[in-house]
């Protein structure tokens, strides 16, 4: 009994000291970050650029072909290019996609609603799809949508929606009717507009958000200029527009982390704490970084250190694209960071007081993850009921174009029961896939929705949608 129990933990320690192999650790200062090679980090292009074969391409059998009967959905918006920004699901398992596209003068707000089945909805605007530019009869006009959320004041299923993003050199926010017609009880005529901001070429790495509450106000977080440098910048209003003047300074908090430009890029609550987050510049390089604020507006003391944390993860740039809070409080960042030769998916996990979480059963708490074979880039994090994370955006194959790509992750570590390895990556197009928002729906299948070309024709990018089995 002694020795074959000897012999038991000898298998056991045998198995750990191999699969301890599988990590590269390495040194940066004083912290340590992990590198997690995704095992067979090969990716099959023999079927590339075949839309006939996406069905069948291996690279695709996570796909729920009931969906749209192919598996992905791919809408035209315009006549020019569309971009997709972010989406969201409702109570009835419809699907809300936004973003902005170019009619050939002017560039609008854009956004599409989906039954369940991929089919557009058709009670939704026009056919479907809703285009909103409040100029523009003038031309040259720029209204991008970079967040939608649904407002949570209302306990019905037929939840108004609320876009928030750029509106011709000024942060806005715009509310839309379940059928997509603008609430004109909402600010002037359904659009709010508040602070000046930069035209939106940094849209890579800032991307204004929206927290709605199930009180009498939602929350803005978005990149505003300020003393010749960009800090993030949260607003509180009420559902009506107005905004909430007793918290921040008349409505507003301007935060000011790095010592240089500061682009925010999303905001949850923390039980009654809001957390901010986003991608920040030391004047050398971007730097994941993070703060809090009490529920007045206030910079919450007891968090971090000198109430916010800067997080330094790879040798080069690191850009924090997503948030979400777990169950537990923990904070886990997402996002991008250019490490050795190529930008590869990063994350960081942080514990409730905003300090990194060394202690994460074992494994550290800031990881780079190499997915394909060329740039991978995170724009989406989301949890799952069970507690696994899912990192998605888009991967270069390393010869010239990019597809939907995700990993699901246990804790930090790569969920090997998913997908090839705990990653996906989705090729169903003539062309390139650039995937930017992940949405669970309540059955626990996963989409993710961005914007597609036809042979790297980026001047007509259309939306499109890929629905997978969890």
């Amino acid at each position: 009994m002694f020795n074959r129990l000897l012999n038991k933990l000898f298998q056991i320690s045998l198995i750990l000291f191999i699969f301890s192999l599988n990590f590269i650790f390495c040194s940066k200062k004083s912290d340590s970050y992990l590198i997690l090679p995704l095992v067979n980090n090969t990716s099959d292009n023999s079927n590339f650029n075949n839309t006939n074969n996406a069905g069948t391409n291996p690279a695709n059998s996570n796909l729920d072909l009931a969906f749209n009967s192919k598996g992905f959905v791919v809408q035209d918006m315009s006549s020019g290019y569309s971009k997709v920004n972010s989406m969201i699901v409702d109570s009835y398992g419809k699907i809300l996609v936004a973003g902005h596209c170019f009619d050939g003068r002017n560039t609008n707000f854009c956004v599409a609603k989906f039954n369940p089945d991929g089919s557009l909805d058709t009670t939704f605007g026009n056919s479907g799809k809703v285009h909103i530019n409040l100029f523009r009869n003038i031309g040259d006009n720029f209204y991008a949508a970079y967040s939608i959320e649904f407002d949570r004041s209302l306990s019905n299923y037929y939840k108004p929606i609320l876009m928030s993003g750029y509106c011709n050199g000024r942060f806005c926010i715009i509310k839309l009717n379940y059928d997509g017609s603008l609430d004109k009880n909402f600010g002037s005529s359904g659009v709010v507009t508040l602070d000046p901001i930069s035209y939106p070429d940094d849209a890579l790495i800032s991307r204004y958000s929206i927290l709605p509450s199930y009180g009498d106000y939602f929350l803005v977080a978005y990149t505003c200029n300020d003393a010749n440098s960009r800090k993030f910048c949260v607003s509180k209003l009420y559902y009506n527009g107005a905004l909430y003047t007793t918290f921040g300074t008349n409505g507003k908090t301007i935060i000011d982390i790095g010592s240089g430009d500061d682009y925010v890029t999303a905001i949850k609550f923390q039980s009654n704490k809001i957390v901010v987050t986003g991608s920040c510049s030391d004047g050398t390089s971007f730097k994941f970084c993070v703060a809090r604020l009490n529920i007045d507006g206030s910079l919450d003391t007891t968090f971090g250190t000198n109430r916010k944390n800067i997080i330094d993860i790879a040798s080069g740039d690191d850009y924090a694209t997503s948030m979400e809070i777990e169950i537990s409080e923990r904070i886990r960042l997402g996002g991008y960071c250019f490490d050795q030769d190529s930008y590869k998916f990063c994350m960081a996990s942080l514990k409730v007081n905003g300090f990194l979480d060394d202690q994460l059963f074992g494994v550290l708490s800031k990881v780079i993850y190499n997915i394909d074979n060329g740039n991978d880039f995170a724009y989406s994090l989301k949890i799952q009921s069970d507690g696994k994370i899912l990192l998605g955006g888009h991967c270069g194959n390393g010869i010239g174009y990019y597809r939907f790509c995700f990993i699901r992750l246990w804790d930090n570590r790569p969920d090997y029961t998913f997908g090839s390895n705990g990653k996906i990556i989705a090729d169903f197009v003539l062309g390139n896939e650039f995937g930017r928002s992940i949405a669970i729906q309540q059955d626990g299948k996963i989409l993710l929705s961005g914007e597609c070309d036809s042979n790297g024709d980026f001047n007509h990018n259309k939306f499109c949608i890929a629905r997978f089995k969890n």
